[in-house]
């Protein structure tokens, strides 16, 4: 067991409650009115272990991956976060926090196909493998027709996904399945991603 070397007094208790908000600025103010006889860390520990320090949201509920799943594509982040709020009891998830989950349960902001980026998460292969497939004719995809320069990256690749499980189940040899996102290329091979 550590021994304890740090001892806040109860107005350095009071100082933390009253000043501390997570921001840089207001810890900076109060490592000043310290005068350094804290480090940093203790002083955000000590504003976790008060319940004044932002902790790891909860994990997702299944709910709220379905909400996700069905309105993700049609709603703003905002109407996303309040609704999500109100499934989940309350808890706030941040705009980050959305985006992410978005992302690791392959939903598209732009259509119910898959991106090329998507595309490269899901089969763990680089665009350049993807782009062969597709001019080898063993993948289809198409471009959107944006007006995307070549510095931009080119006009945008999609996928069906019913294209996608044709192209894995055609070519399983042609997928490195250690490189894969293993849930979803699971879902998409059962016929479960939409």
């Amino acid at each position: 067991m550590s021994k304890k070397i740090y001892f806040l007094t109860s107005e350095e208790l009071e100082i933390i409650r009253g000043w501390y908000d997570g921001s840089t600025i207001h810890i900076n103010k109060i490592m000043r009115a310290f005068q350094g006889k804290y480090p940093r860390w203790y002083i955000r520990r000590i504003a976790a272990d008060l319940g004044l320090a932002r902790t790891k949201e909860p994990d997702w509920s299944e709910a709220e991956i379905e909400f996700l799943h069905e309105n993700y594509p049609r709603k703003g982040y905002v109407a996303l976060r309040n609704r999500l709020k109100k499934i989940n009891g309350g808890t706030t998830r941040s705009r980050t926090a959305v985006v992410l989950k978005a992302r690791r349960e392959m939903i598209n902001k732009r259509s119910n196909g898959l991106t090329m980026r998507l595309m490269e998460i899901l089969l763990g292969a680089d665009h350049h493998k993807i782009e062969k497939w597709i001019s080898l004719g063993l993948l289809c995809g198409k471009r959107k027709g944006t007006e995307r320069k070549k510095i931009q990256g080119g006009d945008m690749w999609h996928f069906e996904t019913k294209d996608v499980r044709e192209f894995v189940i055609n070519n399983p040899l042609e997928i490195d399945i250690r490189h894969v996102e293993k849930m979803n290329f699971i879902h998409l091979v059962a016929g479960m991603m939409e």
